[in-house]
């Protein structure tokens, strides 16, 4: 019987340290990655703001290299791409994937911003976040701005809606209104944004 006693607080002990070491590590990190704490921040801040603006249906695009806003905001991707590094020579595993990294241009396929545009002229997503110009995930020099056949598609059909931390949100032009899709929006979904 003392065996199987000591077995069993030897087991709560183990739990109880791997419950501590993982709040320990949890809290950590804020400290020990602030810029992540930071892109954190400002991920969940737009995945609310586009929840509290869109329907779940609606799609988006995130221009940058910042996925988890697709995750976090439950929107669908409006292209194939994930992030835009394809487009921008941003290349990961590379240098050029680091924060001031020269793109590696050469490794940019030749036919990567024809299907870009096309599937969001496809796709004509609701949302068009500038994830770059927004300093996240070490794109910082890679706003729309600097690349002439992103930001013409921006300035024909959408218009500056938020800036969301620093980030630039872009809503689709004559797209409905925002009480409309709020009026629209499941009970279950609203309540959900309602609580963050």
């Amino acid at each position: 019987m003392r065996v199987g006693s000591r077995l069993g607080r030897l087991c709560l002990f183990l739990i109880a340290v791997g419950a501590g070491v993982s709040v320990l590590i949890a809290t950590a990190d804020r400290y020990l990655w602030p810029r992540v704490a930071w892109q954190q921040e400002r991920y969940d801040a737009v995945a609310d703001y586009l929840r509290a603006h869109s329907l779940a249906q609606d799609r988006i695009f995130v221009w940058g290299n910042s996925p988890e806003i697709y995750l976090y905001a439950r929107r669908r991707m409006a292209t194939r791409y994930m992030s835009v590094n394809y487009q921008t020579g941003h290349v990961w595993g590379t240098p050029a994937n680091d924060l001031g990294g020269k793109p590696d241009l050469a490794h940019v396929p030749v036919d990567s911003w024809d299907k870009l545009i096309a599937d969001l002229e496809h796709n004509r997503p609701l949302f068009i976040i500038d994830a770059a110009a927004g300093r996240l995930a070490k794109m910082d020099d890679e706003p729309i701005a600097r690349h002439p056949r992103m930001a013409a598609f921006v300035k024909q059909s959408y218009d500056l809606a938020a800036t969301v931390l620093g980030v630039p949100i872009y809503r689709l032009r004559g797209s409905d209104d925002e009480n409309k899709a709020n009026s629209a929006r499941p009970a279950e979904e609203q309540r959900a944004t309602d609580q963050r």
